[in-house]
């Protein structure tokens, strides 16, 4: 390896943490409020609403926290777009005392700020949130066959409901159950005796799925399971994977073949009310009034298709197409369409319905990402996962967002789950191939050691060129290796060529004098390349630091190519915005960010862009392309409301706007210097002064 100094952790700030009996405080609200959520919800609703207030009430107090991920950032971006859609119309088309409550119930997504907040201060012991999912669970099973099978003298219930409404009872019963799941690992770890524990509470948990007779729930039975078992497939042995669904089918199979469970018979009758809908149009069954609201919805999206009828206006549209004889009066007292994209539709249209796909898209691809990190434990991206899955497929037969405690228990676990901090699986692992650090470099005395530092003695070697730099460049690069050579500039690509064509190493990792390896990227790094990598190359997201601040949107929240193999590989010739060719092979992407400080100062910027605009000016104009002023100008509103708004440049604050107006003059200043060199070539071909 390269002689050097070891690379140091990377500067983070440090989040001040609560006095001790808040933390207990904390740590027993994230054990009690799924715990009690099905058989006291009116003691977790409080629970919530109180560390919702703890958090508000820090906010001035912990001004020097730690800034937020972007994880977390666009799972806030994705409630508050939410919320933001639903005021908005409720504000335009509504004002109905009805929209108003189911607005205020919307409101709770926004408590996830103060939340996740105050949970990440209190860094609770993580275990205490799989105590209490794996106790709800329990609770819940226990309290359905309570109600089911021995309040026979104090009227017996027929279906089981806990403290809520039966439907909520059932979906949250198997939300929980596929939970206490996920979190098996971090039972067996402690013992494997209290293993049992989330196995336990699963079969309860199912258990009461199954005696509250919530049959729309039932349809994210097999998701949830598919979800499970594609975790262990690659995790645990196959033949405990096998034995584990053989144990899930046989339990079905029980419960539907069990007269007591009421599976069977409401399975049954489900498939006779649908089919009697389908023939005679009846709606005066269960399945049948369903439908039926279904389609009333359906007609009213359709009469309303941009932003619906409003918050409250449902039930006034129903009622009108009732009384016109279009839907049948058996649904006249349903107050929702018992579908929740169906009315997202009806009541905020197609931009109402594209706020709860952005909701459930992002934040299922926060913790999908979270799962895939090669360095954490999988358990809590996988947690995640579940409730998101399960949330999509309760939304598609039930009002699940128009009643309070689905809301507070989705809002309260992506806050939970976001607040903890995965343990790293990793442990130091030698790779089992060799790695090459290629940079290129001109005039970076000021930013080239931290790059150099963060890489050297870990990688196998380190190869810079330099391009005639006045500043020391070249000297600070051989503090950390031997292998630097001063060469001419003949562009990026052709430079990024020629340091390739140095390298020994059978992968490369290019890198440039502004950026630096995090700890974490490397661990992640040696962790692909110490087995046999099903890729051939690695994008790498950028951490850009700009004007002294984290930018993670707009442009500078792309994933350059940038771990390959050597093998096949070559750099375009491009003077500029070069890439690198990597032949067959796919393309993976790390979890793990490089940091890029972009620029030193906004006079920095504005140097950087316009030698960048002139280079790709020249390069185009040397191919014969044309421009235009109203095409450079198009070009530029373009990146500015790409930038801002597609990439969520929004989301970075003045910072985000500010990258938004410079990319925007760039690419004007591109186009522009285009036509002229254009206009230039055209007068003198003509033969008159430019």
């Amino acid at each position: 390896m390269e002689a050097g100094a070891t690379a140091g952790p990377v500067p983070n700030l440090t989040l001040a943490g609560l006095p001790q009996p808040l933390r207990y405080f904390c740590a027993f609200v994230v054990a009690a409020f799924p715990a009690t959520a099905l058989i006291a919800d009116d003691f977790a609703s409080a629970l919530f609403f109180i560390v919702a207030l703890m958090g508000l009430i820090s906010i001035p107090f912990n001004r020097a926290s730690e800034p937020w991920p972007r994880e977390v950032k666009l799972v806030v971006f994705a409630l508050v777009a939410f919320f933001a859609v639903a005021a908005f119309v409720y504000v335009v088309s509504d004002l109905s005392e009805p929209g108003y409550k189911r607005l205020g119930r919307y409101f709770r997504f926004l408590l996830f700020i103060p939340v996740f907040l105050i949970l990440r201060r209190a860094r609770i012991p993580t275990f205490a949130l799989w105590v209490g999912v794996a106790v709800g669970a329990i609770g819940a099973g226990l309290t359905a066959l309570d109600q089911i099978y021995t309040h026979i003298v104090f009227a017996p219930e027929d279906r089981a409901q806990g403290s809520v409404h039966p439907i909520i009872f059932g979906d949250m019963s198997l939300l929980m159950a596929a939970l206490s799941l996920a979190g098996l690992s971090e039972f067996s770890r402690r013992h494997r005796a209290l293993a049992l524990l989330p196995i336990v509470a699963a079969i309860l948990g199912l258990m009461a799925s199954f005696l509250s007779g919530s049959r729309g729930g039932w349809i994210a039975l097999p998701a949830l399971a598919g979800v499970l078992v594609w975790h262990g497939w690659h995790r645990i042995a196959r033949w405990q994977v096998i034995a584990a669904c053989a144990a899930f089918v046989t339990l079905a199979v029980a419960a539907y073949a069990i007269p007591q469970t009421g599976v069977s018979e409401r399975l049954h009758v489900a498939k006779a009310e649908i089919e009697d809908y389908l023939a005679t149009g009846e709606a005066n069954t269960s399945v049948g009034a369903r439908l039926e609201m279904w389609r009333t919805a359906w007609i009213i999206f359709r009469e309303h298709p941009l932003l619906g009828v409003g918050m409250g206006g449902y039930s006034r549209e129903k009622t009108a197409l009732i009384e016109q004889g279009i839907v049948s009066p058996a649904v006249a007292s349903y107050l929702h369409p018992h579908n929740e994209y169906l009315a997202a539709l009806a009541t905020r249209g197609v931009v109402g319905f594209a706020s709860l796909l952005l909701l459930f898209g992002i934040t299922l691809k926060v913790f999908y990402d979270r799962y895939k990190n090669p360095r954490l434990e999988p358990t809590y991206g996988l947690a995640g996962i579940i409730v998101v899955v399960a949330f999509i497929h309760f939304c598609f037969s039930g009002d699940t967002f128009d009643r309070s405690m689905p809301i507070s228990f989705i809002t309260f676990m992506l806050a939970a789950l976001t607040a903890v901090s995965p343990r790293s699986t990793s442990q130091a692992r030698t790779r089992n191939t060799t790695l090459s650090v290629i940079v290129i470099a001109k005039n970076e005395a000021d930013r080239i050691e931290p790059c150099l530092k963060s890489v050297a003695g870990w990688a196998d070697e380190i190869i810079v060129l330099d391009s005639e730099s006045t500043d020391g460049t070249a000297d600070i690069a051989r503090r950390y290796t031997s292998h630097v050579e001063v060469t001419d500039w003949p562009g990026f690509g052709p430079q990024k060529q020629r340091a390739l064509e140095r390298a020994t190493g059978e992968w490369v990792l290019s890198i440039d004098a502004d950026e630096r390896v995090t700890p974490e990227l490397r661990e992640e790094i040696d962790l692909l390349l110490a087995s046999a990598s099903k890729h051939a190359a690695y994008r790498i997201p950028w951490q850009v630091m700009s004007f002294g601040k984290t930018i993670d949107f707009g442009r500078s929240g792309r994933a350059p190519l940038r771990l390959f193999k050597r093998e096949g590989a070559r750099f375009t010739t491009a003077q500029v915005h070069e890439h690198v060719s990597v032949g067959n092979g796919t393309i993976g992407r790390t979890c793990g960010r490089l940091i890029h400080d972009s620029h030193r100062s906004f006079a920095h910027a504005l140097e950087k862009f316009d030698k960048y605009a002139w280079l790709w000016a020249n390069e185009r104009a040397k191919r014969g392309k044309r421009d235009n002023p109203l095409n450079a100008f198009l070009h530029a509103a373009w990146m500015f409301f790409g930038i801002l708004i597609l990439r969520l440049g929004m989301l970075d604050g003045r910072r985000g706007l500010m990258m938004a107006t410079l990319f925007a003059q760039y690419t004007f200043n591109k186009h522009a210097a285009l036509w002229t060199l254009q206009k230039s070539k055209n007068q003198s071909n003509n033969g008159t002064s430019p």
